[in-house]
């Protein structure tokens, strides 16, 4: 017995989501490790760049630089 009601259409929606994440994972499964490592190296960029971006254009940053400069 199911807590929610779903509609056929639902379901088949939740169900092909599902199907679409497990034939990602068989397909990266079978990737070879030097395909995992450059894929490692640029995530790893791309989170680096990400987090020096945001904190130069941080709305946050310059309020708390804005305060800083206030009490001297």
């Amino acid at each position: 017995m199911s807590l929610f009601r779903t509609k056929p259409v639902d379901k088949i929606i939740a169900e092909s989501g599902t199907f679409g994440f497990l034939s990602s994972v068989y397909l990266m499964a079978a990737l070879p490790f030097d395909t995992w490592m450059r894929l490692l190296a640029w995530m790893a960029l791309g989170v680096l760049i990400y987090f020096i971006c945001g904190k130069q254009h941080s709305h946050l940053n310059k309020s708390a630089d804005a305060e800083k400069g206030n009490s001297t």
